[in-house]
């Protein structure tokens, strides 16, 4: 069972440490086919912004996909926004930049603003709230009576550096004191017991189990293009635990298919006759019309090649890439009436033979894992599938039209 999930601003003033959730888009949503666009802050620039809270200042560490200028402001709750008690800016063309905000109470909640501007003055900005520590008068005293020396009775992780991937993140942990270092991430937001965050079955997770000052480990299986949140706890030799929580986003997956050719070895028409063959594609459910072959006489042993050099630029989040095609072949004359749509005729194979209605359709499809490259391919099952997958849709040996679909699709993140 889930943990109940707290708000935004109760887990900032829990964990005294919170990633920046992503806001909504600066600029206009891109629809299909805008892969060779590559990362921008038009849609999304800012993958991960982990702040270290102190009594009178906090640091932030930002990171950013696109080459941008990144700026960050501090405020009280009740002031309108831009009314800064600090501020920092970088120079253009950072992907990574920190830096310390000072001016602030102790044990006080405030409003932080991160925003990164890319080179064509695209702006994406994120707003959250944070608590800044209390003032400790005495060193507690640890379990059992021994003497802490403060170790993590206070925040003892100095830094968390996060390196999302396509399929997972690679995490690097910082201690000042020796310690036990637990990682673990989740799709879901974290619940808490008093003030302590935790995920009730996290996706992923490593630890060390010897006391260390610094531990790497890296969490895979993650979905790309999403959001996770990710709690570091640290245990010293006295048993104080230190925790930090915050979200990170993994890189987006996309994806460029081509469809190089069909390849037909049965027309669907007895002797030597010529089918008249159409073929319609359909990519994740959706019909192409850009990618079809308009009908021609086709006889059996034929080459024919997709609309548009059959290309087709995604951007898929699953795993899965479905690929359909359907051919379609007539027999009655053009004067008759045609059946047609803007997408596959239904059922995926079908056959009408009445008078002045003669027709008969296959459709072949496929799911290709764009996590598990075939056997052959360039794409590496390492790095999420990133690379050249391989690929051929063929129908039934028995289908009233048979025929063989080649092509490929090149993976990448960004």
């Amino acid at each position: 069972m889930r943990a109940t999930v707290p708000s935004v601003l109760v887990a900032a003033l829990a964990t005294g440490a919170l990633v920046l959730p992503a806001a909504a888009s600066a600029g206009p949503t891109p629809g299909n086919g805008q892969f060779s666009t590559g990362p921008s802050c038009a849609v999304s620039c800012i993958t991960s912004a982990l702040i270290e809270p102190h009594t009178g200042s906090f640091g932030i560490d930002v990171h950013t996909d696109t080459p941008a200028r990144i700026f960050i402001g501090v405020q009280r709750l009740t002031q309108p926004e831009g009314s800064w008690i600090d501020w920092a800016r970088s120079e253009p063309g950072r992907t990574t930049w920190g830096n310390h905000l000072t001016g602030l109470q102790p044990d006080t909640t405030y409003k932080v603003t991160v925003s990164a501007t890319d080179a064509l003055s695209r702006t994406e900005k994120r707003t959250t709230f944070f608590h800044t520590l209390a003032v400790q008068t005495a060193v507690p005293v640890g379990p059992g009576g021994v003497q802490s020396n403060v170790g993590c009775s206070q925040q003892c992780i100095s830094a968390v550096r996060l390196a999302p991937d396509g399929t997972g993140a690679g995490m690097t942990v910082n201690t000042t004191v020796p310690a036990k270092v637990e990682v673990s991430v989740d799709d879901d937001p974290p619940g808490t017991i008093g003030d302590t965050p935790f995920f009730g079955s996290p996706e992923g997770s490593f630890s060390s189990a010897q006391f260390v000052t610094r531990r790497a480990g890296f969490v895979d299986g993650l979905v790309p293009g999403s959001n996770y949140h990710i709690i570091v706890r640290a245990t010293d030799a006295s048993g104080f635990t230190a925790y930090r929580h915050g979200i990170f986003r993994t890189k987006s997956r996309r994806a460029k298919l081509v469809l190089e050719g069909v390849r037909v070895y049965y027309d669907g028409d007895k002797g030597g006759n010529r089918g008249e063959l159409g073929f319609a594609p359909a990519v994740n459910q959706e019909y192409r019309s850009q990618l079809r072959i308009k009908e021609e006489k086709v006889a059996s042993g034929n080459w024919l090649e997709f609309s548009g050099d059959g290309r087709l630029d995604l951007a898929p989040l699953s795993r899965g890439l479905n690929i359909a095609v359907q051919a379609r072949e007539r027999d009655h004359a053009s004067s008759c009436y045609d059946r047609s749509s803007s997408g596959l005729w239904s059922p995926d194979n079908g056959r009408v033979d009445k008078w002045c209605e003669k027709r008969t359709w296959v459709t072949a499809r496929k799911v290709i894992d764009l996590d598990a490259p075939v056997p052959g391919s360039d794409a590496s099952p390492i790095e999420g599938g990133a690379g050249r997958h391989e690929f051929d849709v063929k129908t039934s040996d028995t289908a009233g039209i048979r025929f063989v679909v080649y092509g490929h699709v090149v993976v990448k993140y960004s």
